[in-house]
């Protein structure tokens, strides 16, 4: 295997839809062996949330968290603004953990 699948996920607010249907956020990340995040998904309520996180993470690098949760503060503007943040951080933190540091 030449790639990684790590899930990061956060709480979100009572009022949020995704709190009512799933009870918490989870974005998953296949990540290749040089950090490079080549699929990604969430369970984002509408296809159209779910599609603009995949646009927004696919091609990037996952040691680029910085950056990568930078975009997601200028360019979603959905509800769960800070719940994907703190969702990513926590799979980049599984993904130097687990991952990077083998």
């Amino acid at each position: 295997m030449n790639t990684y699948y790590i899930i990061g996920d956060a709480q979100v607010a009572s009022n949020n839809p995704i709190q009512q249907q799933y009870g918490t956020f989870f974005v998953g990340l296949e990540v290749n062996v040089h950090g490079h995040i080549v699929e990604a998904s969430c369970n984002a309520i509408l296809p159209l949330t779910r599609d603009f996180i995949r646009r927004l993470l696919v091609g990037r690098d996952i040691k680029d968290i910085e950056k990568i949760c930078a975009d997601v503060e200028r360019y979603y503007h959905g509800s769960s603004q800070r719940t994907l943040i703190v969702a990513l951080k926590d799979a980049y933190k599984k993904y130097n953990s687990k991952v990077a540091s083998k």
